[in-house]
């Protein structure tokens, strides 16, 4: 059912005609879950629907797909970035711990009189 009606808001001039939309195919799905008198007619319905507007179904299954990847893509990106800024973190803690030895080290040098 979301395969074939699978409109958005942006594909409504207005909200009122989105929400027409939306209720129409609740009504479809309730008369077929529930099985009603009338769940032979909403199949025919949505069969009629998916001929009727097969172009722009596919259109908004690539749309979708498009935007699937899309998103995919920047989480895949924010990962390797939070990586990267782990190991950099990592690095800057090396780098001060190995501070923090030399400091200690000088000191120690410096308390005990050695140059």
């Amino acid at each position: 059912m979301q395969k074939v009606f699978n409109k958005v808001e942006s594909d409504f001039a207005t909200l009122s005609e989105y929400n027409n939309y939306l209720e129409e195919k609740e009504d479809i799905i309730f008369s077929i879950v529930n099985e009603e008198p009338d769940a032979e007619t909403s199949k025919a319905k949505i069969r009629a629907y998916e001929e009727a507007n097969k172009a722009q179904i596919v259109i908004r299954q690539s749309q979708r797909a498009d935007e699937e990847r899309s998103i995919e893509d920047r989480i895949a990106a924010e990962q390797r970035e939070l990586e990267r800024r782990k190991r950099e973190l990592k690095e800057m803690e090396k780098a001060v711990a190995l501070t923090k030895r030399k400091f200690k080290q000088e000191s120690t040098e410096v308390a005990l009189g050695v140059s």
